[in-house]
């Protein structure tokens, strides 16, 4: 529940996030929440396919990160 109510608070706030917040909903004794999808896989295999990136890359891909991390603090 915490988790759902970070996400509400950055979607309200209008809070660049990395991936978006869709809805959430409970089925039973499971909560599921749904995220925009990312077609081209996560940060992680993203970066095992590319290799090295150029600095100014890595610059955006860290402050969409820190951003919102910050707001939220």
């Amino acid at each position: 529940m915490r988790e759902i109510q970070i996400l509400t608070d950055i979607q309200q706030k209008n809070i660049r996030n990395v991936v978006n917040y869709i809805a959430d909903f409970k089925e039973k004794n499971k909560w599921y929440i749904v995220f925009e999808y990312c077609g081209k896989g996560d940060l992680d295999n993203f970066l095992k396919k590319q290799g090295r990136l150029p600095e100014s890359f890595c610059k955006n891909v860290a402050s969409s990160v820190i951003e919102p991390l910050c707001q939220l603090h």
